[in-house]
């Protein structure tokens, strides 16, 4: 199984946003996987989610990059967990892919 992140996305993606949209779109062309995300509203693909609380989203305030954080340190899981920013789950059992952006 692949997770793909996307917990990153607001309402009016741009810069790593936009990235992010863009890479599932063309991965779901190629690979099976699962989308973790708060808003499954912003792909308009038939994919596969993991649906994230909204107070997770970043249009909610500043503090949600820490309970983002703090969310993703609960997940725990198998398989491969790709995240198209910064940081890693440190209770993830499987792999973990990053993207580091500049």
């Amino acid at each position: 199984m692949v997770l793909i992140d996307t917990l990153i996305l607001g309402k009016q993606p741009s810069g790593i946003g936009v990235y992010t949209i863009n890479l599932v779109r063309e991965l779901s062309r190629y690979v099976d996987f699962k989308v973790l995300t708060h808003s499954p509203e912003l792909f308009n693909l038939p994919l596969r989610f993991k649906v994230a609380p909204k107070f997770l989203d970043p249009d909610e305030g500043k503090g949600t990059a820490f309970l983002r954080l703090l969310y993703l340190q609960s997940l725990v899981g198998r398989g491969i967990l790709y995240r198209t920013y910064h940081g890693i789950s440190l209770f993830w059992s499987g792999k973990q892919v990053i993207t580091i952006h500049d």
